[in-house]
């Protein structure tokens, strides 16, 4: 009979909103997106968020003050926060805030067993079920960003369910501030026929568990980014950040989100407060699968105009692309050094992987023939074991190991092919001779000077570049 009711609830929900939605001005489903952050995913944006975690108005109010932030992230799930005193700080005035758009951290709270006071046990479909209590507190107090952890695909759509109104979930018509938090002058008058089109979904990828179905989880319609949960993944696998097991777990996220055109979040929790960044992960560094005979590039234009052509070949020349190379005198006189040229990052390469989130780790590394591939993620001939002939790791840079000017090493700032003249060079594998990785044979971006720049075959080389997009 319990269940009975419910359908009946359900069914009527389902109709007093699509009344609501009727009533309304006219409306098809992402017509009518009035929040920033909706906005900014559907673009295929960046988002950033500012971690709350503290119900002090004031303090809020500073956070969501922040230049260049999209949305609060409250923490509900280990600040120890209560939803009474944040639905009060999530309502208080903030007219200087930029962040308008609240959004929530919460857990996962499975559905229990009232008679065995326990969690449902798989194979029981309720084994997944999610408790209404926190969604329901989250919308209701107003937040459009809901941040949850889920592990498995199951999970991810009880998400959906219940973040969403019906015809998409089954989210209650309950009372709440949410048109407080969200006002007409915001959303038009239209709260609850245009939720749907506004809301954003984060799913939190905190376990090893979540990890192996995190593609199916990014697959799910109504989950709009993936959280790559750095510190709590690295407590559940027991791997440390870094390592090559941890690697293979934070780069099968990163993929996933890829295979479904979705954002990608990291946290950074060296900032105060925590910040959290979402954007779609994309190609932002390759080794050119296109050679040169000689160190005679076309200068530094020739060689960006190479990584700007490569990069349009695989669909991603809406960047700015430049070669990673240093010269002594650019087209107004002056040296350039390497780092200078490529951003700031961070960047990945064809196959989603990361390369280094900023210069400074960049510039710490080591090559590696898995993550030093062209453009189209094919590996390239190295010192590897297996690696076919010829070996030609050696990458054109004219830099010192932490990225500047070595003079009398850019073949004369890449313009000659001259037996007198040489070239700076590193190893894309970090290897040497009999795999040998001590350095500076293990340098990415200085290993060692090219025979001349007549001939870039020699000594393991074809006249390859660096590119990244700024």
């Amino acid at each position: 009979m319990r269940a009975t009711m419910d359908e009946k609830m359900r069914t009527l929900v389902a109709v007093a909103l699509s009344a609501a939605m009727i009533g309304a001005s006219p409306s098809v489903l992402g017509q009518q997106v009035w929040s920033p952050v909706k906005q900014k995913i559907l673009a295929g944006a960046p988002i950033v968020a500012k971690r709350v975690d503290s119900s002090d108005p004031a303090a809020y109010c500073n956070i969501a003050s922040t230049p260049g932030t999209d949305f609060t992230w409250t923490d509900m799930v280990s600040s120890g926060l209560e939803f009474s005193y944040v639905w009060a700080m999530w309502a208080a005035p903030c007219p200087a805030a930029v962040a308008k758009i609240r959004g929530a951290e919460i857990y996962f709270d499975k559905r229990i067993d009232f008679i065995n006071h326990a969690h449902f046990r798989l194979p029981d479909p309720r084994a997944n079920e999610l408790t209404v209590k926190e969604m329901q507190h989250t919308t209701e107090g107003g937040a459009m960003v809901i941040m949850i952890n889920v592990d498995n695909v199951d999970q991810a759509r009880q998400v959906v369910k219940r973040a969403y109104y019906p015809p998409i979930g089954a989210r209650d018509l309950g009372p709440g501030q949410y048109d407080t938090v969200n006002p007409a002058s915001v959303t038009g008058g239209n709260y609850v026929s245009t939720y749907n089109d506004n809301v954003v979904v984060i799913a939190i990828i905190s376990t090893v568990a979540g990890v192996s179905q995190a593609k199916t989880i990014a697959a799910v319609p109504g989950i709009h980014a993936l959280f790559l949960d750095t510190a709590n993944l690295e407590s559940d696998s027991g791997f440390a950040q870094g390592t090559p097991d941890y690697n293979k777990l934070a780069d099968f996220v990163r993929v996933s989100a890829l295979a479904s055109k979705k954002h990608l979040c990291t946290a950074n929790r060296g900032t105060t407060p925590h910040t959290l960044t979402c954007a779609k992960p994309s190609v932002s560094f390759f080794v050119s699968s296109a050679t040169s005979a000689t160190g005679n590039l076309g200068g530094l234009a020739g060689a960006d105009a190479t990584c700007q052509r490569l990069a349009a070949a695989i669909n991603q020349g809406a960047r700015t692309w430049r070669a990673y190379l240093s010269v002594e005198r650019d087209s107004n006189g002056a040296p350039v050094n390497a780092r200078d040229r490529i951003g700031s990052g961070p960047w990945y390469n064809a196959n989603l992987q990361l390369i280094a989130n900023d210069l400074s780790s960049l510039h710490s590394r080591t090559g590696d023939a898995n993550l030093f591939v062209d453009e189209r993620g094919q590996r390239i001939n190295g010192q590897w074991i297996g690696s076919p002939a010829p070996v030609e790791h050696d990458i054109l840079t004219g830099s010192n190991a932490d990225g500047t000017l070595l003079p009398g090493a850019t073949c004369s700032d890449w313009t000659s092919a001259a037996t007198n003249v040489t070239a700076q060079v590193g190893h894309s594998d970090g290897l040497g001779p009999n795999q040998n990785s001590t350095p500076p044979l293990s340098s990415w971006n200085s290993a060692h000077t090219a025979l001349n720049c007549s001939n870039t075959a020699p000594r393991g080389g074809a006249g390859r570049i660096y590119c990244f997009a700024q």
